[in-house]
């Protein structure tokens, strides 16, 4: 059955949840369903959208008081006919999940891309993250949960019954990160580390939820002079510099902001370690997996569904620097060992973390829920 799908992804384009959305819309539209995205303009996006196979429409759903977009995803949903809408993200929820009803549309999924938390990993509850709740509660007839814990969490925040959360685990396109453009020796001359250093990769957000502050602590405890380098932006970055010069490892950080190049950075780094507090899958664990890296991560969210500890990497208990310094200091002394863990993690992402697999279970969600309305 080809279904006329319109996607709703509601925050930044940046993050990982795009590169989900921007995956399943490419596996849809080859599967031969009709995708429209709708979804932030921000800049360069359209044009991946128009790689992906589908169509863009630029809604910026800004605020919960963005009415322009509430209108123009209501007008867009009159207009034309749409099998199935499906939302990502509390913004998408909202103004997508709200237009939706407004039009008469009876076919809503929403996408639960985390765990219902605040910045601090507590229960979000402005009165913005209790509508979105409420919205949850009654307008999908299913919710899609992209790991088993956020399914739990749902069902336990929600209250709603089981057969109405369905778990769809993340998958990530595999070929993007199995061999690199450019050779390792290149990229770690790029970051000025001499050629026997180990080099540690983290990848997220700079904040208190994917603990690069543990990182820096621990990387101060370790006796061989590792370099880490950090991924991505955030609104602690400056606070974790100021961390870094004060523990005397400043010059052993590397601060690289966003990149686009990810995957010759897992190529040429020794260990990638993920210490975050809280998370929902982790889809950066995903991708070093996929890209052959041994991993250290925390025991946290949906990330011991995939990754076993001792097996396909190595896991701690979350919010301890030095639990994470006595891991990696016996990951830094064993080749071997971490030879071992990198090619069983390759192979575990090649068997149960392709995006393919997982678009097509969110297809036949979709699927079936636009033949209930029908009904």
């Amino acid at each position: 059955m080809s279904l006329a799908v319109l996607e709703v992804l509601g925050y930044s384009c940046a993050g990982g949840a795009a590169e989900s959305v921007l995956e399943l819309c490419d596996s849809l539209g080859r599967a031969g369903h009709r995708v429209t995205l709708a979804a932030p303009p921000e800049p360069g996006f359209a044009a991946r959208v128009a790689a992906a196979g589908a169509r863009f429409v630029p809604v910026a759903m800004a605020s919960r008081r963005d009415w322009k977009s509430f209108a123009a995803l209501h007008r867009l949903l009159r207009r034309e006919r749409f099998d199935v809408v499906h939302t990502h993200c509390r913004n998408a929820d909202l103004h997508g999940g709200l237009a939706a009803r407004w039009a008469g549309c009876r076919a809503l999924v929403s996408h639960l891309r985390g765990l219902l938390v605040d910045g601090d990993g507590q229960l979000a509850d402005s009165f913005i993250d209790r509508l979105h709740r409420g919205v949850l509660r009654r307008l999908p007839r299913r919710l899609v949960a992209i790991s088993e814990a956020v399914r739990q969490k749902a069902l336990a925040t929600l209250a709603l019954p089981e057969p109405r959360v369905v778990t769809v685990r993340n998958g990530i396109a595999l070929g993007r990160f199995r061999a690199p453009q450019r050779r390792p020796a290149d990229v770690r001359a790029e970051l000025a580390i001499a050629g026997d250093t180990p080099l540690l990769l983290s990848i997220g957000t700079l904040g208190r939820c994917k603990g690069q502050d543990l990182l820096i602590d621990a990387l101060a405890q370790l006796r061989e002079p590792a370099v880490l380098a950090l991924v991505g932006d955030g609104p602690a970055r400056a606070e974790l510099e100021v961390q870094a010069e004060r523990l005397g490892v400043a010059p052993r950080v590397r601060f690289l902001g966003a990149r686009s190049d990810v995957t010759d950075l897992l190529h040429a780094a020794d260990l990638f370690v993920h210490a975050a507090r809280w998370e929902g899958f982790g889809r950066v664990v995903a991708e070093a997996m996929a890209a052959g890296r041994p991993l250290l991560a925390t025991r946290v969210g949906g990330i011991p569904e995939f990754v076993t500890d001792g097996e396909t990497g190595r896991l701690v208990a979350p919010d301890s620097a030095p639990l994470l310094a006595a891991a990696l200091t016996a990951l830094l002394a064993d080749r071997d060992r971490r030879d071992r863990l990198g090619a069983a993690a390759a192979a575990f992402a090649a068997r149960e973390l392709d995006g393919e697999a997982t678009a097509r279970g969110v297809a036949q969600v979709l699927q079936e829920t636009a033949v209930e309305a029908m009904a």
